[in-house]
C-alpha cells in the first residue's frame, strides 16, 4: 500500500501554503502572539493540553472579527477558517484573509465545494477553525448552533476542540463603535472524540453545550473602556422601558450614557455591559425586553398593520443586487420597503415594484459592516436602509419568516 504524505500543515514555516500566503500567514501570527503578550493581555487556558501534530476541528463561540486570529493564531500550527464567501468578497481585506489560509462557505444553504475543501484540508493535516453558531452574535449570549455541525462531526469522524472566547463580545461587542481594555480570555475544551453510535442530534446538542458561554473574567484584571454606548441605539432600536421606536440616543461627554427622548429614561453602560438606570439591565437583557413587546411576529404599530397589514416600513430604500463573483452591487429597486403580512415588498407611490413572499428569502444574514443580505432565488440581494436600524430589519423579516414558514433562514 502506498504510504499516506506527511500532511501539509507541518511544513516547518509555511504551514503548507503558497511562498506569499505563508509570509503573510506567519508575519500575521507573529503580530498576533506580539499583541496577546502585551496590549491584549493573552490568557489561555488549558491550550498545553490541544494536539500538536492531529488535525481537529476546532470550534469557537462568535463575537467579534478578531475571534479567528484570537482562537487559532497561538497555537503554533497551520489553522485553516471556515468564512463567510461574502467576507472574503470584500475589497483587500477578503484578498488578506485568503492569504491567511481562509476558505468560503456560503451561509444557509448546501455548499458541496466549502465542505469538499474542508474535508481535503482536514486530511492534510490541518486545524479547521470552523464558527458552529454562522454569525457573530449581538448581546454575548451563544446563539443556536446551525445543524449541519452534528452532521459534519458524525461525517468527519474527527477529534473536536471548543474554544470559548469568554471575553470577546466585552472587548468589542458588535454594535460598539469603540473597543474597550479588558484581557482577551480564551479557554480550550477537548479534544473530544463522538463515537459512531451517537446521532448528529446527539453531538448538536453537546456542541451546544461545550460553546454556551457567559461573558466574563475567570480572574481578576484591570478593566476599562470609554465612549461604551456609541453604537448602541442601533441595536437597541427600541426604549426597552417605553418601547417607543427609534428614540435612544448616545448623551454626555463620556459617550457611555443612552437616554429615550420619548419616555426620558437614562442608563449609564458600564464595561461589562450592563444598563445602570432605575432599574439594571444587561444589554441581552434589555433586548428581551424589547423583543417580548413586539411579539412574534413583530408589528411596530397595530393601528397601522390592523388598516394595512404592514409590519414594518422604511420610505428610502435601495435594494440592491449582487452579481456572483463580482463585488460591485447593482440597484435592482428602490422605494418605500414594506414588511407585509405577505411578504417583503418595495412600493413607488402606490405600485409595487418589486416583492418576495416570505418562503422565497433565503439566507438571511448581516454581513461585515452590519450589511443586511438575502437570497431570493439563487440571487443574493443587500438592503440599503440609510439611518434605519439594520438590526431592526434582520429581526422583523427572521421573525417574521419564522411565523409564516417555520424557520428563521
Amino acid at each position: 500500500m502506498k504510504a499516506r504524505k506527511k500532511p501539509r500543515q507541518t511544513t516547518k514555516w509555511l504551514y503548507g501554503l503558497p511562498f506569499i500566503s505563508g509570509i503573510v500567514y506567519r508575519f500575521t501570527s507573529g503580530m498576533i502572539v506580539l499583541l496577546m503578550a502585551t496590549i491584549w493581555r493573552g490568557r489561555f487556558i488549558n491550550r498545553e493540553k490541544l494536539p500538536k501534530e492531529e488535525p481537529y476541528l476546532l470550534l469557537p463561540n462568535h463575537t467579534s472579527m478578531l475571534d479567528p486570529f484570537w482562537a487559532g493564531a497561538c497555537l503554533g500550527r497551520g489553522v485553516r477558517a471556515m468564512a463567510s464567501s461574502s467576507l472574503l468578497n470584500t475589497p483587500f481585506l477578503g484578498a488578506y484573509l485568503k492569504m491567511c489560509g481562509c476558505f468560503p462557505k456560503m451561509k444557509y444553504t448546501k455548499d458541496k465545494g466549502s465542505m469538499e475543501t474542508l474535508q481535503r484540508l482536514y486530511e492534510d493535516g490541518y486545524v479547521i477553525l470552523v464558527f458552529p453558531e454562522g454569525n457573530r452574535c449581538w448581546n454575548g449570549e451563544t446563539a443556536p448552533i446551525g445543524a449541519g455541525i452534528g452532521r459534519l462531526i458524525k461525517r468527519l469522524n474527527c477529534k473536536v476542540v471548543y474554544a470559548r472566547l469568554n471575553t470577546a463580545y466585552l472587548i468589542k461587542p458588535r454594535w460598539a463603535r469603540y473597543s474597550r481594555s479588558l484581557p482577551v480570555e480564551v479557554e480550550y475544551d477537548g479534544p473530544y472524540t463522538y463515537d459512531e453510535s451517537l446521532s448528529a442530534e446527539d453531538i448538536l446538542a453537546d456542541v451546544q453545550e461545550k460553546l454556551t458561554v457567559t461573558p466574563g473574567l475567570s480572574a481578576p484584571g484591570k478593566v476599562k473602556g470609554k465612549k461604551m454606548a456609541v453604537g448602541l441605539p442601533n441595536y437597541l432600536w427600541a426604549c426597552p422601558n417605553c418601547f417607543s421606536m427609534d428614540t435612544l440616543a448616545v448623551e454626555g461627554k463620556a459617550k457611555n450614557h443612552v437616554a429615550c427622548s420619548s419616555c426620558e429614561s437614562t442608563w449609564e453602560l458600564d464595561v461589562f455591559s450592563i444598563l445602570h438606570g432605575e432599574e439594571d439591565w444587561s444589554v441581552a437583557d434589555a433586548f428581551r425586553r424589547i423583543e417580548n413587546h413586539f411579539g412574534m411576529p413583530p408589528i411596530a404599530s397595530s393601528d397601522r398593520f390592523e388598516s394595512e397589514k404592514i409590519a414594518l416600513e422604511n420610505v428610502n430604500t435601495k435594494l440592491l443586487f449582487i452579481p456572483r463573483g463580482k463585488n460591485k452591487p447593482e440597484v435592482r429597486a428602490e422605494g418605500a420597503l414594506q414588511i407585509h403580512q405577505d411578504g417583503l415588498r418595495i412600493m413607488d407611490g402606490e405600485e409595487q415594484i418589486w416583492q418576495a413572499g416570505f418562503k422565497d428569502i433565503l439566507g438571511i444574514s448581516m454581513e461585515f459592516g452590519n450589511l443586511l443580505h438575502f437570497r431570493v432565488d439563487g440571487e443574493l440581494f443587500r438592503l440599503d436602509l440609510g439611518q434605519d436600524s439594520p438590526p431592526k430589519w434582520d429581526h422583523f423579516l427572521r421573525k417574521w419568516r419564522m411565523h409564516t414558514v417555520g424557520a428563521e433562514h
